[in-house]
């Protein structure tokens, strides 16, 4: 009930603000030609029909990726990368992934504590600057353990006080610590460790917590995933970040009437300043390679592995995919199956990607419709899309 109010009154502010703005301007796009298909897959056509069915009831722009154990991955699109343009939705395109970034972070903070730089069970004033801690409204007996659950009592960044601040300045660049701010007289929601409660603010920390025991996080998401993964297709603050041609346009609904509009601009500002917990822009077929990687290959040790496969907490929020979240990842359980990986919203984009424990089978999901406020949306692509692609791909 907390989250439809709190959406409600966003909502509200968002209609008295835009309808008071210009529309901005957007950079066109390019209509290269893509040679990346896979019609010879003897399933194609099937799952083509459930991708055009769904782009036909809202998602503007759909690419999904199924990787079957055992069969040739399939991967494929529908709808618009640029309405405006007539563009269609192609395989080369790339997309804003938004959350998705809490794993890779997560994956190097585990590689941190593996070789000894961090300890999971360390309370994180050991490793941020007083500047920082002077943020919070409290620090003692948070560990990054914490952060790494979402157990840690903090609220969330992104609350009415920023869509206010940010809706009535859209321009404005804000620095990790400028973020920050907007927790600082928040009363924490739990004791630590008491309680999950999804939250940005986590995320953001343990880059920064990176930045203090290696340097540059930045650099270290390309140093231990990007380049050994040869992940060629994924871009996080790169020097043409977040300007690529190969990104589709981003849209939004904003009254839910089938009039889109497009936000392009907004979203890239957007993505070109959240650190930690977003900002991470790739291909969907390099987002399945990476967390297939997590759970298949030596990108972690089997020690790291086996707590974020035994170690869930539980997510109350009902309006999200999964029902526990562990050091990273969403789960998905029910009697007969666990999904895990991540799933991410924000104003101009929507994905998920999560990898079957049971059957290693891998689903990706990406759109360029924003589903941060809009529950029917959120309910069209990340609850009726993903039960008829878990069917599709048994």
């Amino acid at each position: 009930m907390r989250f439809y109010f709190k959406a409600f009154i966003v909502i509200s502010i968002l209609l008295c603000v835009t309808s008071s703005c210009q529309k901005e301007e957007y950079q066109t796009q390019l209509n290269g030609v893509c040679f990346l298909n896979s019609f010879d897959n003897p399933k194609h056509d099937s799952y083509q029909e459930i991708l055009d069915e769904f782009s036909e009831s809202g998602i503007v722009g759909l690419s999904v990726v199924l990787d079957k154990k055992g069969e040739e991955s399939w991967f494929g699109t529908s709808g618009f990368s640029s309405v405006e343009e007539n563009i269609e939705m192609n395989n080369c395109n790339i997309f804003q992934t938004a959350s998705l970034a809490k794993s890779f972070i997560a994956v190097i903070t585990l590689q941190l504590i593996e070789e000894g730089s961090l300890n999971i069970t360390d309370d994180i004033s050991q490793y941020l600057p007083q500047e920082i801690l002077n943020l919070l409204p409290l620090f003692e007996g948070i560990t990054i353990k914490n952060l790494l659950q979402q157990t840690s009592g903090l609220q969330d960044i992104f609350d009415l006080n920023f869509i206010s601040d940010f809706m009535n300045d859209p321009s404005k660049i804000y620095s990790r610590e400028e973020l920050l701010g907007y927790v600082s007289k928040k009363e924490l929601l739990n004791a630590p460790g008491e309680k999950h409660h999804y939250a940005d603010t986590n995320y953001i920390l343990l880059s920064l917590i990176i930045d203090r025991v290696e340097g540059d996080h930045i650099k270290a998401m390309d140093n231990r995933i990007i380049k050994p993964l040869n992940l060629d297709k994924t871009f996080y603050h790169s020097s043409s970040y977040p300007d690529f041609e190969e990104l589709p346009q981003s849209y939004w609904d904003q009254y839910n009437s089938g009039e889109i509009e497009n936000i392009s601009m907004l979203q890239k500002r957007v993505s070109s300043y959240i650190m930690g917990s977003d900002g991470i822009i790739a291909s969907p077929q390099n987002m399945v390679t990476f967390f297939k990687s997590v759970f298949e290959d030596d990108l972690l040790s089997d020690f790291s592995k086996e707590m974020i496969l035994n170690e869930f907490v539980i997510e109350e929020e009902a309006f999200r995919m999964n029902n526990s979240y562990s050091h990273g990842f969403m789960v998905i359980e029910s009697s007969d199956e666990t999904w895990i990986g991540h799933a991410g919203n924000q104003l101009g984009t929507s994905c998920y990607v999560f990898y079957n424990l049971e059957t290693e089978d891998c689903i990706g999901v990406f759109t360029n419709i924003g589903t941060f406020f809009f529950q029917e949306k959120q309910a069209l692509i990340f609850s009726e899309l993903w039960e008829n692609l878990k069917l599709l791909i048994q």
